[in-house]
């Protein structure tokens, strides 16, 4: 997945603009562009998926966002018909966020106390599962079955964000918990680990569980917690913002309409220097080019911001890039 610039999150036009650009440059069929779930980013969506280009749309945390999503996909198949594309060329996921919406909730239950607290890390699989659920009704229509029958792939859900957060929950628990098919699963690598060594898979863990998705999100509400409130959506927001500050609110707050809820509170430490470590993971060659392109885009982003940095200590790689680098940045704010 290449993704387009975030600044872009609330600009249709450049955002299908640097789409095409992307896509045309890394020329390879089995690329994606991912483009977040904002509402300026659904047309986008459209568009990018109705030139044949194929799409990872990013960034999603509620229901209503994800059938727009989904509606946007099959609208851009459509585009892509007529204009006589392969469909079956043309692929896309869709995103949604997992472990963020139980950090996002079980603040609020805790604030809550009582009874409330019982009902702690359970968000984020339930919110999963009933997404699975529209996953599975909508692409069931008699709209996406006649474009699947043309050749056309379903729009998979991807799971992200599913390293744990609280380390008193297990490790592999928004892995094994989300497995169904047509779904994907992108793990950190701690997770990937863990699930490798004692990960226990048992077949399906969404279908059953759908009902009592259905039955939590009862509970939540009778404790008072509203679903769009929970995962309510500040990322077209975030998109008038310089570009680090729409990535953390994009990652940190929800993606739907309602209020605006931070997931991430501020830190004492926000307005101090920071040193920042990069380093090559598994992955030799290609791990140590991502280094070093993040390393530039880090760079190139702390002098946009005023930033001054030095580079501490470095071991680059033979193909280019970096084993790992160290650099120092200071200015009010870096941290």
């Amino acid at each position: 997945s290449i993704e387009v610039d975030p600044r872009l999150a609330n600009d249709t036009q450049g955002t299908i603009t640097q789409a095409k650009e992307l896509w045309a440059t890394v020329d390879r069929p089995n690329a994606l562009i991912k483009i977040p779930a904002t509402l300026a980013g659904l047309p986008a969506i459209t568009e990018v998926i109705g030139a044949g280009i194929s799409v990872n749309v990013t960034l999603i945390f509620s229901l209503e966002r994800y059938a727009e999503v989904i509606d946007a996909y099959l609208a851009g198949l459509e585009i892509a018909l007529g204009a006589d594309f392969s469909l079956a060329s043309i692929h896309s996921v869709a995103s949604f966020f997992v472990s963020r919406v139980d950090t996002e909730v079980d603040n609020r239950l805790t604030a809550l106390g009582g009874d409330a607290v019982e009902l702690k890390s359970t968000a984020g699989l339930a919110n999963a599962r009933l997404a699975y659920e529209l996953f599975t009704t909508a692409f069931a229509s008699d709209r996406a079955q006649a474009l699947l029958k043309l050749g056309a792939n379903a729009q998979r859900p991807l799971w992200a964000s599913t390293g744990v957060k609280d380390p008193a929950l297990p490790d592999t628990l928004y892995v094994t918990g989300l497995v169904a098919a047509n779904t994907v699963n992108t793990m950190p690598e701690k997770t990937l680990e863990a699930t490798f060594d004692h990960g226990v898979v048992t077949g399906d863990t969404i279908t059953d569980a759908i009902p009592a998705a259905h039955a939590f999100f009862e509970q939540l509400a009778a404790a008072g917690i509203s679903p769009n409130d929970g995962l309510g959506a500040l990322l077209d927001a975030a998109a008038s913002l310089p570009e680090g500050e729409a990535i953390k609110a994009a990652v940190t707050q929800g993606l739907a309409d309602g209020p605006a809820l931070a997931m991430v509170d501020s830190d004492p430490n926000d307005d101090k220097n920071v040193i920042v470590e990069i380093r090559a993971g598994t992955g030799g060659d290609e791990a140590a080019l991502f280094a070093g392109d993040l390393f530039k885009m880090l760079t190139r982003y702390a002098g946009e911001r005023g930033y001054s940095y030095e580079v501490l200590s470095q071991s680059a790689a033979e193909q280019g890039g970096f084993k790992d680098v160290t650099i120092a940045v200071k200015g009010e704010g870096a941290y």
